[in-house]
């Protein structure tokens, strides 16, 4: 359950999810697969990607935990 919320709320303060689709990075896979039919804009790839939360690979939900830790200055 703690996991679940984590996860929540860092996709819900990462700035676009459209970002993470960008490029070759680990969420443009999942993307891909799990929002095939979502044109990106006004938030629609941020809030797919957090409506099918359980089912990001492992290596996107460390790229949303990177990003957040890079957006606070951590390490």
């Amino acid at each position: 359950m703690k996991k679940k919320i984590l996860l929540l709320a860092l996709i819900n303060l990462l700035t676009t999810g459209v970002a993470l689709a960008q490029g070759d990075g680990p969420c443009q896979e999942d993307v891909k697969k799990l929002c095939p039919d979502v044109q990106p804009g006004d938030g629609r790839i941020k809030k797919c990607l957090k409506d099918n939360r359980e089912n990001l690979s492992q290596a996107c939900k460390e790229k949303i935990i990177q990003a957040m830790k890079k957006k606070k200055g951590v390490g």
